[in-house]
């Protein structure tokens, strides 16, 4: 099911934003695939993240920067394949109502065809595997789908067609072949009728053979049957030569790489030696455009290399399963302007070769998958990040980076991840914890997270809050999922005292929050309510009146307001409660899912930043306030370029505030928002758009230097489009509310978003 998005669901796909954010995470542990140079401009590359991301460098790799954002976050762009009328294409997985190829254009920067596969009637999930499309006409494609049903048997189609998805024609179903399954499809460059699929494993014992079609799918012919095949490339100028590479088989099967020069209808097998591994399989065959007698061959732990045009071999052989080195390469990239440069995508680790591939080293890039995110008590120079359930931790003033406990990248653990918090007192203080089968355990470290000290150690349970006393830095409340609340004080690491608290009902504890003057004073949220306690947690009184939260909501952060004592905050999973008379009595101020973090400027009394984490149906976003909550803008899914994010951290300035934004596939990124005062500036200006006046009774006019207007669009807060009006630089605002509205400008050279406060 398609993601629910909270703002600005029309504005997706091509608004390009990526100067607004930073990229904060060190350049190691980092993951991009299918890395591709431009054929048509120097040192321009393409690449995909772990996630839904399409990347672009414009100076070979050294940095990068987010091109497109698919606007549903959960899922994950692959097999990038550049085409010759300069546009991209890729797959994409992860829910199926977006599950399809889908062709991006390079001019324009936006998403110009897809292609979506019918849904086969007893699909329980179903997904693209392969695909490929006509160079000269996009009309033309076929997609390779595999299929579950709900009994979880695996079945796969192949489907034709020749309008660009309008229809649909099946020419490939398990069913109807013995249930061999398919592991490529690929049209012939200079035939669109002549199709080939290299097949897999087969679960009727028959597997492999290449299968060859020359009308349109109505007929099959095999050859080389009992052998299972993948990677297959044609020469760039004689599509009749082609390779085809072994993949992986039952164990009776030798791994081999073939050459043919008829368009498949003889082969000879090349004579290349291979060095055994696990697998022994293909995975890759690439053509070096400057260079066509030199080709590339990807193997399970080899990279086997010609250089006259595959008469002789030369194999370069690492160990099985060392990413640091190669392990299983997937895709590779010639440099079209300078000879021997070459990127080499593994299963783990971006490479890097100027000589051709025989000598690689790994691509530094921060993109990564993260949890958590955080920053040192008052401080913006010492950053947190997890990754590969390890922690990272940044001195930005020093430039060191050091990690701890990061597991190898190609080790799979059954264990839950580790959880890590920031203590909010202590500087170089962090509390991690880890469920094993051999216990759970309640950490802490002094360090920076370098060495660890038990706190607490339990079985199969896990920390819901955690809060450090105001009085007492070396005393904590920990809320744990099952055995419930307790304060550990480990002034004594030798000798910690743990002491279980009495909560006012059964259920979970989400937040505990101190007053940082009364350390006697102490909220929580416990189920779908707020308590509060005078007396270190003897007694409880129930304030939460006027939440409106149902029985399977829950507050998740607390916050007091640094000038008013008696005005507090609450986050939850239906938006953001304000009290102004210390909990008697609460107020929504702000509805939307999933709200998990909220905090008052320290500097600016009325700022406010919350954030709402990603979730069922719901995409991360920020909200924020600058007038106490009276009203809240939500920062355009765009300005974090549609990150999955479960963690976020904030660090205040003055008049704005850093977001620290910990991403699935982008490491940590970092968006600062703005917020003073919109009476002043009197316009706002940036990229070479001006609007004024701002704020505005009626008329706004919107200037662009050295660029044309070719529409303006304006929204309201939560993204509902109110009018168009084309070519226009001047709109009027009078038959407006007053509030908040963005304006979507349209130009020849992009496409930017003003704000505009109407009065």
């Amino acid at each position: 099911m398609k993601i629910f998005f909270t703002l600005f669901a029309l504005l997706v796909l091509t608004l390009k934003v990526s100067g607004q954010i930073s990229f904060e995470g060190a350049a190691e542990y980092g993951r991009l695939y299918d890395i591709t140079f431009d054929p048509t401009t120097e040192n321009k590359l393409y690449a995909l993240s772990i996630g839904n991301h399409l990347m672009t460098s414009n100076n070979k790799g050294q940095s990068w920067e987010v091109l497109y954002s698919f606007d549903n976050s959960i899922v994950m762009l692959q097999n990038l394949k550049y085409r010759e009328d300069h546009t991209l294409s890729f797959l994409v997985d992860g829910t199926a109502d977006v599950d399809g190829v889908y062709i991006f254009d390079l001019q324009s920067e936006s998403i110009v065809h897809q292609y979506i596969a019918p849904t086969p009637s007893d699909s329980y999930r179903d997904w693209i595997s392969s695909y490929s499309i006509y160079p000269t006409d996009t009309n033309i494609a076929l997609l390779h789908q595999s299929y579950m049903n709900s009994g979880f048997m695996a079945f796969a189609k192949v489907y034709y067609t020749t309008d660009g998805g309008i229809s649909w024609q099946e020419v490939y179903f398990t069913e109807n072949f013995d249930r061999v399954f398919p592991n490529n499809v690929a049209i012939a460059p200079n035939n669109p009728q002549k199709f080939y699929m290299p097949r897999g494993a087969g679960a009727n014992n028959s597997q492999g053979g290449l299968l060859i079609s020359e009308d349109a799918g109505l007929s099959w012919s095999e050859t080389m049957a009992g052998t299972t095949f993948k990677p297959l490339t044609f020469h760039p100028n004689d599509p009749e030569i082609m390779y085809l590479g072994t993949f992986i088989g039952d164990g009776s099967q030798s791994e081999q790489l073939y050459k043919s020069i008829d368009g498949g209808q003889t082969w000879e097998e090349k004579n290349i030696t291979w060095a055994p591994a696990t697998l022994d399989c293909i995975n890759s065959i690439v053509y070096n455009p400057r260079n066509l007698d030199n080709i590339l061959v990807l193997e399970e732990n080899e990279i086997s290399i010609t250089q006259d045009g595959g008469i002789s071999w030369t194999n370069y052989v690492y160990p099985e399963n060392d990413p640091e080195t190669y392990t299983f390469g997937i895709h590779a990239s010639f440099n079209p302007f300078v000879d021997d440069e070459v990127f080499i995508n593994a299963d783990y680790y971006p490479m890097f070769s100027v000589d051709g591939g025989a000598n690689l080293e790994i691509l530094p890039v921060s993109f990564h998958r993260n949890t958590m995110v955080g920053l040192a008590p008052g401080s913006d120079s010492h950053l947190y990040y997890s990754v590969q359930d390890g922690i990272v931790h940044r001195d930005f003033t020093t430039g060191e980076t050091n990690s701890y406990y990061i597991t190898p990248i190609d080790i799979f653990s059954i264990n839950n991840a580790t959880r890590y918090y920031v203590d909010s007192q202590t500087f170089g203080r962090v509390y991690s914890f880890t469920d094993t089968f051999s216990g759970a355990f309640l950490d802490v470290s002094n360090d920076h997270g370098e060495t660890r000290n038990t706190i607490y150690q339990t079985f199969f349970d896990d920390v819901r809050a955690l809060t450090t006393h105001p009085a007492n830095p070396d005393l904590i409340w920990v809320s744990m999922r099952d055995a419930g609340l307790f304060s550990f004080d480990f002034s004594n690491l030798n000798q910690v005292i743990e002491t279980p608290l009495q909560t006012p009902e059964s259920g979970i504890v989400y937040e505990i929050y101190f007053n940082p003057s009364n350390g006697s004073e102490v909220w929580i949220s416990i189920n779908n309510t707020i308590y509060k306690s005078t007396d270190g947690g003897a007694s409880w009184e129930n304030k939460g009146n006027g939440l409106t939260l149902n029985l399977d909501e829950a507050v998740f952060d607390i916050v007091q307001n640094p000038n008013n004592a008696d005005e507090f905050l609450a986050a939850s999973s239906n938006g953001i409660y304000k009290t102004t008379d210390g909990g008697g009595q609460w107020e929504k101020v702000f509805t939307g899912n999933n709200v998990q973090k909220i905090a008052y400027s320290p500097l600016t009394n009325g700022s406010i930043v919350a954030s709402i984490y990603t979730g069922d149906l719901i995409e991360a976003q920020i909200v924020y306030s600058t007038d106490n909550a009276q009203n809240w803008i939500s920062v355009p899914l765009e300005e974090i370029v549609h990150s999955l994010s479960f963690s976020m951290d904030y660090f205040f300035y003055e008049n704005s505030a850093d977001v620290y934004l910990a991403t699935n596939d982008l490491g940590v990124i970092k968006l600062n928002i703005d917020l003073s005062n919109l009476g002043t500036p009197d316009y706002l200006s940036s990229k070479g758009i001006t609007v004024y006046p701002n704020p505005t009774k009626d008329v706004v006019y919107i200037e662009a230097d050295n660029n044309s207007i070719t529409e303006v669009a304006i929204y309201s807060s939560l993204g509902a489009m109110l009018g168009q009006y084309p070519t226009s630089e001047s709109i009027s605002l009078s038959g407006l509310s007053p509030g908040v509205y963005f304006l979507k400008v349209s130009t020849e050279k992009g496409i930017y978003i003003k704000r505009v406060l109407k009065e």
